[in-house]
């Protein structure tokens, strides 16, 4: 299952654990969730990989606006906080950073 952070897919999740139908997440974690278990990469490590491309690409100090998709899936929050930790840390030099995405 590929699903969002709502209480509606938590409360379907749990539904699913009460008739023992196995429920396994991919991509998007949903680790509060009644799931078998989560197949899929470490989101926030792609995030960091991401930031350190970005910046090792750069030449100059500038803004970098960040475009994600939607912020109710974790992949998605994971990926955002790993690519800011590493702008912040290693490449801080008057870099900032935005994010425009889907619905919050």
């Amino acid at each position: 299952m590929f699903a969002h952070d709502h209480p509606a897919v938590y409360a379907a999740l749990a539904d699913c654990r009460a008739r023992n139908v196995p429920v396994i997440t991919i991509v998007t974690d949903l680790p509060h969730a009644e799931r078998l278990c989560h197949v899929g990469v470490n989101q926030l490590q792609a995030g960091r990989t991401a930031g350190l491309l970005m910046g090792r690409t750069l030449k100059a100090p500038g803004e970098v606006i960040m475009v994600s998709g939607r912020s109710d899936y974790s992949a998605h929050r994971e990926r955002i906080e790993g690519f800011r930790a590493v702008l912040r840390q290693r490449f801080p030099a008057d870099r900032s950073e935005r994010g425009a995405g889907g619905p919050r």
